[in-house]
């Protein structure tokens, strides 16, 4: 290299103090120098950092290429339950395997009454892509009885939540249709609160704002930003005390209180998810007049209704099976898809019958996509959920069809003569429905968007 090449100059700016012929080697600024290293000592360098070290360090696991990182063991390995070989990392401290992914790490979190912590036992799919705060109490949390604690470490499920089940369909999802894997933090809260305004100041909310704040103290850990991907809230049928009237205007007070104390940690909120519920029937609690409005009335913060409960197998103690839990979560992960395309998701909402003829009654929906009446349908109904009732009983219906010339207006043509006056239409309202929109998603086949109970006078 000639003298010229490796001359020590003072530029204009006086940064620059090794030029050679293809450029600056060294720089400086205000915090230090600036080397221009060559892709050779960039890879020996890399080398070095990065030294291989012996597989036993994590057991007897078929795994190889450990390298020491920081606080950080990183390696590949072909896991059991895991589809193939793919990259994660252990703490060197020790502590749960944890795949290594890319993007945010993501929180899937959950607020509600005692159903919503039910949970299936066993680790579930992607065991090293799901888990939640370290604090041996996993997915299901506290439950209300004492506070949840600190901490930025994360560990394994033992057992599939509803928000585990979503996390699964989220990545099953997402690896159908080749898209990164991220890491996903799940976590439900409950505590014994009776009414809307006790679930918001209890300790179930407290500890739900602890787990978020967990997931971006783990996330801080892996170098990775946080970002929430879902919030359900379940409350229906816990919520004993609070007056049918004041039911919406308290579920939309308690999603903005959500809304506000994750901005407060600067994560961003997301509409809350939830299922429109027909069981909360019992006299004084009755929430289907206050679930339409919160339907055909939502604010920033939703809701977002996914389904209607009479699509889900529930127990006798109304409590959802196996199988309803996991289509809920498939109908969620597509749900947040569509709504991540900006497509949104939209189950119909019929919102307004109307007399047309003599004998017919016109019902016009919100639907996105044309209507369909599910002649199979899985829920045994007659008359497609369909029930209209005036001054002294049922009125008889003679068809039900769906409008060809308005494909999201459903056309009933009754058996009788009826009143003008006075008649009520209802739609699942004490039972299942056959109506939904013909969205389908070739991901997800068996999800389908389901029209949410509706109970409206006929006028016109």
């Amino acid at each position: 290299m000639s003298s010229d090449e490796r001359r020590i100059e003072q530029t204009g700016d006086g940064r620059v103090l090794l030029r050679a012929r293809n450029g600056d080697v060294i720089r400086y600024d205000d915090s230090g120098l600036i080397l221009n290293l060559s892709d050779q000592v960039v890879a020996d360098l890399r080398q070095r950092l990065f030294a291989a070290l012996d597989a036993e360090l994590l057991g007897d696991l078929d795994a190889w290429n450990l390298r020491a990182l920081g606080e950080w063991l990183f390696f590949e390995a072909n896991l059991p339950g895991m589809p193939g070989p793919r990259g994660y990392r252990r703490a060197l401290a020790g502590g749960a395997i944890l795949a290594e992914t890319p993007g945010p790490v993501l929180g899937v979190l959950s607020l509600g009454g005692a159903r919503r912590a039910g949970a299936i036992p066993g680790a579930g799919a992607y065991p090293y892509h799901i888990v939640a705060p370290e604090d041996d109490i996993g997915a299901v949390g506290m439950a209300g009885i004492e506070d949840a604690p600190e901490t930025h470490r994360a560990e394994g499920l033992r057992e599939q939540t509803q928000d585990a089940l979503l996390a699964e369909d989220m990545l099953r999802l997402r690896q159908a249709s080749g898209r990164g894997l991220p890491l996903i933090l799940a976590r439900c809260e409950t505590d014994r609160a009776a009414s809307l305004a006790d679930l918001a100041s209890g300790k179930a909310f407290d500890n739900l704002m602890r787990a978020a704040a967990n997931l971006k103290a783990l996330a801080g850990t892996l170098n990775k930003p946080a970002k929430l991907a879902a919030l359900s809230v379940d409350f229906a049928l816990e919520d004993i005390l609070t007056p049918e009237a004041e039911f919406a205007p308290a579920m939309r007070a308690l999603l903005e209180r959500l809304a506000k104390a994750l901005w407060a940690i600067d994560l961003r909120p997301v509409p809350a998810l939830m299922v429109f519920d027909t069981t909360a029937s019992a006299p004084g609690r009755d929430r289907r007049g206050a679930q339409w409005e919160l339907a055909v009335y939502g604010g920033e913060m939703g809701p977002v209704f996914t389904l209607p409960s009479y699509a889900l197998e529930l127990d006798e103690a109304l409590r959802p099976t196996e199988a309803a839990m996991r289509l809920r979560a498939r109908t969620e992960a597509a749900a947040l898809m569509e709504i991540e395309a900006g497509r949104g998701w939209h189950c119909p909402r019929i919102l307004l019958a109307e007399w047309e003829g003599k004998r017919a009654i016109r019902l016009r929906t919100d639907a996105a996509a044309p209507l369909v009446l599910e002649a199979d349908t899985p829920f045994g109904v007659v008359d497609c959920g369909l029930r209209i009732e005036g001054p002294e009983g049922a009125i008889a219906i003679a068809s039900v069809m769906v409008d060809a010339d308005e494909p999201r207006d459903v056309l009933i043509e009754l058996a009788e003569n009826a009143p003008r006056k006075g008649l009520m239409l209802s739609y699942a309202w004490d039972g299942p429905g056959a109506l939904r929109d013909s969205w389908t998603s070739p991901l997800a086949p068996d999800v389908k968007r389901w029209a949410l109970p509706a109970r409206l006078e006929v006028h016109g």
